[in-house]
């Protein structure tokens, strides 16, 4: 029996005995190899206006991100990067300066609120403002 080049998976010719235990073995390393690439979503949402701790913003992403990037679509140049690494503050470019938010993670999504009150601009969820974002797993 023969193996692939990049994964040593089986390769059979017609006269060879097929077993249980190759193809098992072989799925396994097919589930190894695909769960090292990265997971990618991307999407965008609607601001309320509302900010603050009990109104909070989400998004439901579909797995465990590692980074969120959102970006204001009428300010480019105004965006913001969450790192799962960095799960209580993060800083924006081109937003009002001092933003500090909360961010609180799941195996999903995120949340994350105005940690200082001061607006939904901070917050990311301006009235009738489109957000675009994505997310790297």
């Amino acid at each position: 029996m023969t193996k692939t080049t990049n994964y040593q998976l089986n390769q059979w010719a017609k006269s060879d005995r097929v077993l249980m235990e190759d193809f098992n073995t072989d799925n396994a390393k097919i589930d190894a190899a695909l769960g090292t690439i990265p997971k990618l979503a991307v999407g965008t949402y609607k601001g309320t206006g509302v900010y603050g701790h009990q109104n909070q913003s989400t998004l439901a992403i579909g797995f465990a991100a590692k980074m969120v990037v959102i970006i204001r679509a009428d300010a480019p140049s105004a965006h913001t990067v969450f790192l799962r690494s960095c799960p209580t503050a993060c800083y924006g470019a081109g937003t009002s300066s001092g933003m500090t938010l909360g961010l609180t993670w799941s195996d999903t999504g995120v949340s994350w609120y105005d940690y200082n009150n001061q607006s939904a601009e901070v917050q990311l969820n301006l009235s009738n403002v489109t957000y675009h974002w994505f997310a790297i797993g």
